[in-house]
């Protein structure tokens, strides 16, 4: 096992008819154990377009929009906050996991993710709990120095509109990933981030990615994953000088969908109130407010997100 960008943390694994098959070959073979942890089952990918598990097509898809034609294993891995299966993630009290307790640090440490994915809001509520937040940011940290940004996904379960929300989770990871100059230069044959003109295109719910299922079995060890990719950052908020594309007026930071969503992520826009005036590009907005894209009023039928008062990460986006 190796470091990987993403990492997507869930509750536990689940047991029930489907997938008893699995849990028994798991448990009375070790190979097949390992076999799973590189993400194959009998040679057959387990997460994957077409893999034997639906319940991950929202981790393939948001891996998909960030590494194009990358297999899945190669640049992200998961893990759970509880090891043990059981049917139901009900009753486990999520906030006193011994198993993260002992193996979540270790986890991050042989991972080293840039992007940690919360999946569901039992996972969002630990990670918050364990690590703080500042500024309606969360970081999950390991060792000495390293950090890698909490973006919260909803459960592949959940009910209502999740499609929106899983491709703005990855476009904030996008944006973070080639924002973080904290990568360095890697070597060696690495897989490159997609740019924002090829990155994938929202897709209606008749998707092959979008699969119906209730949550099976996943496995209690983080997935095989080898070197992380090559990121190129881009231009910090204070460099940036481009005339906007977009300026609009308001009476308060308000962000409509409308006007940014068309944007290329280098486009600069701008929003004029009575007291001030910010200016951010689509990929800046992607990178410091998560919780705007991921928030209902945003990424629903109203397309608009606005702060009653300006938050302090705006500040180094207001020109006057």
């Amino acid at each position: 096992m190796g470091p990987a960008p993403l990492l997507f943390v869930g509750i536990n694994p689940r047991v029930s008819n489907s997938n008893r098959h699995l849990h028994n070959a798991l448990m009375s073979d070790p190979s097949t154990f390992l076999e799973l942890a590189g993400n194959r089952f009998y040679g057959q990918h387990y997460i994957s377009p077409q893999g034997l598990e639906g319940h991950y097509s929202a981790h393939v898809r948001i891996a998909r929009q960030l590494f194009p034609d990358q297999p899945f294993e190669t640049i992200a891995a998961v893990t759970e906050l509880f090891f043990c299966a059981s049917e139901s993630a009900k009753g486990l009290p999520a906030q006193r996991s011994p198993c993260a307790t002992m193996y979540f640090e270790r986890v991050l440490a042989l991972i080293q993710p840039r992007v940690v994915f919360a999946v569901g809001s039992q996972a969002e509520s630990y990670l918050v709990r364990r690590f703080g937040s500042v500024n309606s940011k969360t970081f999950v940290t390991w060792g000495q120095t390293a950090r890698a940004l909490m973006i919260v996904i909803p459960h592949p379960n959940q009910r209502g509109e999740r499609l929106s929300k899983w491709q703005a989770a990855a476009e904030a990871a996008r944006a973070y990933l080639l924002a973080d100059k904290s990568l360095g230069e890697p070597s060696g044959p690495y897989p490159s981030l997609a740019s924002d003109s090829i990155r994938h295109p929202m897709v209606s719910a008749s998707t092959l990615l979008q699969r119906s299922g209730t949550p099976d079995a996943q496995s209690s060890t983080a997935l095989h994953t080898v070197e992380r990719s090559h990121l190129q950052p881009f231009k910090r908020p204070e460099e940036s000088k481009a005339i906007p594309k977009v300026s609009y007026r308001s009476t308060r930071l308000h962000f409509k969908r409308k006007f940014i969503e068309p944007l290329q992520m280098e486009d600069t826009f701008e929003i004029v109130t009575a007291n001030a005036t910010w200016r951010m590009t689509k990929a800046d907005f992607y990178r410091v407010f998560p919780n705007v894209l991921a928030s209902e009023s945003y990424s629903g039928s109203r397309g608009e997100y606005f702060y009653p008062n300006p938050p302090p990460q705006v500040r180094p986006f207001q020109v006057c």
